[in-house]
């Protein structure tokens, strides 16, 4: 599953919907709103993404869908936002950092381990070469392809996007 509020004005989720359609036969992703009744059954999945565009509409789902795959052992990726939201997960109940916050929603808590980011490599362009034997070989062949860098702009109102 992706976990986040799909937004087709995103460019991230513009591309993330690219990547669904390119995904091997056999391969199933499908986007899971974070307010939606799904967004509890995250744990049925083979793996969770949680994938960038925060704030998200429910951020207790988020949360908890995030503790279920950490302690499950279901396999878990988070992007930008997502990997924020992961951090802040960890923190709360591994490290036990109570109250522990993110600035994008809680900017005036005492207790922040994510702090409102500036993202320096926003539209950066690299020269990517995908690794012999991976999907994304299997994906991109051999032939080096520019790939950008553009995460979700954190810290910005969403009607700034």
């Amino acid at each position: 599953f992706l976990l986040g509020d799909r937004n087709t004005s995103y460019m991230t989720h513009r591309e993330l919907d690219a990547v669904i359609r390119l995904l091997p036969s056999g391969v199933q992703a499908r986007w899971i709103g974070t307010d939606t009744p799904d967004a509890v059954r995250t744990s049925e999945a083979d793996g969770l993404w949680v994938v960038p565009g925060s704030p998200y509409c429910d951020d207790t789902a988020v949360y908890a869908a995030i503790t279920s795959a950490r302690t499950s052992g279901q396999p878990l990726l988070g992007t930008c936002g997502g990997f924020q939201y992961a951090v802040v997960e960890f923190a709360r109940n591994v490290a036990g950092i109570i109250g522990a916050a993110h600035a994008e929603t809680a900017p005036d808590n005492s207790t922040l381990v994510v702090d409102r980011l500036a993202c320096s490599l926003i539209g950066e362009e690299r020269n990517v070469t995908a690794i012999p034997g991976t999907r994304m070989h299997a994906l991109y062949g051999s032939a080096p392809f520019v790939g950008f860098h553009r995460p979700s702009p954190i810290g910005l109102p969403r009607a700034a996007w």
